[in-house]
């Protein structure tokens, strides 16, 4: 399966989800103007490569670093259903491992990483980090 790469904007965040390091990226500013339109391919995609991974019966580990300047309401709940359907690859024998990254200064991103994965009931390993260029 082919990666997949979404350029960022000034809106939406760049992504990048390469499958023959399995380390799939999300970053930058996310409050593009239609949430639907930009997670789609992106649920897609997910979707796409759990039936690759089915046939193939790979349990190479996936690791997800998330890092947001900024998260809009719309595009937090598209990312909790993003993030059920990336702790679907765990069911599938698949071990996956997230890493919110966060400013130094963002207190306020640090604690929605936090908050995201204890309210959500999503139960993959996760940890926060600040964010080092």
């Amino acid at each position: 399966m082919e990666k997949l790469i979404i350029t960022e904007t000034k809106d939406s965040p760049f992504v990048q989800f390469d499958t023959k390091t399995n380390i799939f990226s999300i970053s930058g500013v996310c409050h593009p103007e239609n949430v639907t339109k930009f997670y789609d391919p992106i649920i897609d995609w997910i979707e796409g490569y759990k039936v690759e991974l089915k046939e193939t019966k790979s349990t190479k580990p996936i690791q997800l670093s998330l890092f947001f300047k900024y998260i809009n309401s719309a595009s937090y709940k598209y990312l909790l259903t993003f993030l059920q359907l990336v702790e679907g690859f765990t069911h599938m024998g698949v071990p996956v491992e997230v890493i919110w990254y966060y400013e130094p200064e963002d207190v306020d991103m640090k604690e929605a990483g936090v908050e995201l994965f204890d309210f959500s009931g999503v139960k993959l390993p996760y940890t926060c980090k600040v964010k080092v260029d």
